[in-house]
Parts: structure tokens; C-alpha cells; sequence
């Protein structure tokens, strides 16, 4: 069980770790209440929009709360070459919704099934970068 939540809490910071970088957001906060941040979570499917092709259905992860959500989400999917199994870290913005994909692909045997994992709160703050007059070039 403790090896269990620091698998947890490296992923949990892995998330973190590349939201940065690839946003230039810093974000603190971590790991709150999961359980509440679970219940703020609803995966939800709708018809795929008309012309998308290889598409029937598409899966979304709505979260009802006013707080942003790192979800580890499992999504297991039926291919004629065999059952595809992969936990996918998902960013969900407060109120807001994220995509998960496409949930039954004309290549599918049946519909993916999506399982949420862990949920956890954060608190995004905006980083600001230095002033660029103090380095080496000066002007």
C-alpha cells in the first residue's frame, strides 16, 4: 500500500512536472482530498459530431467543481490485434470538460471502457517570467 501511494504521488507530479513546461504555468497545490476530487469527476459519451470518420461515440470527463482536477484515468480498448490497456494522466479544467477520445473506432471489436483511477485538486498560478535586462545582454 505505501509503495502504492508514492507510485501515485511520482505520477501525480510527472503531470505536474510536464503541464509546466508545456505551458509555462507553474502550478502548486498537489495532492488534496482525492475522494472529494473524485466525486467532482463524471466521464460522459455523446454521439460523434456527423462526418467524423472511424467515429461513433466520443467519451468526455466533465468535472462539476470549481477547483482544476489531475485525473489518472484507465482506458481499455478492444482492437482485432488484441485488448489495449493504458492509465493516460488528464488535466480538467475547473467546471470544464476534456476530451478522452473516441470511444468505439470502426476497427474495434466493442466500445473502450474508461475506468477513473485517481483525482486529485490543484491550483494553477501563472509564472511570470524575469525581466530580460538583467542577463548577460544587456541593453
Amino acid at each position: 500500500m505505501r509503495c502504492q501511494a508514492k507510485m501515485k504521488r511520482a505520477a501525480f507530479l510527472s503531470v505536474l512536472i510536464l503541464l509546466a513546461s508545456a505551458t509555462g504555468t507553474v502550478f502548486a497545490g498537489g495532492p488534496a482530498d482525492g475522494g472529494s476530487a473524485r466525486e467532482c469527476l463524471q466521464l460522459q459519451s455523446r454521439t460523434a459530431v456527423p462526418g467524423t470518420f472511424g467515429c461513433m461515440k466520443f467519451v468526455y470527463l466533465r468535472n462539476s467543481c470549481d477547483l482544476h482536477t489531475v485525473a489518472q484515468v484507465l482506458i481499455t480498448q478492444h482492437l482485432f490485434s488484441g485488448t489495449l490497456r493504458q492509465a493516460v494522466p488528464v488535466v480538467v479544467p475547473a467546471g470544464g470538460e476534456q476530451s478522452l477520445g473516441c470511444a468505439w473506432w470502426s476497427g474495434a471489436t466493442a466500445s473502450a471502457q474508461h475506468e477513473l483511477l485517481d483525482a486529485q485538486f490543484f491550483v494553477p498560478l501563472r509564472y511570470e517570467p524575469r525581466d530580460h535586462h538583467h542577463g548577460p545582454n544587456r541593453h
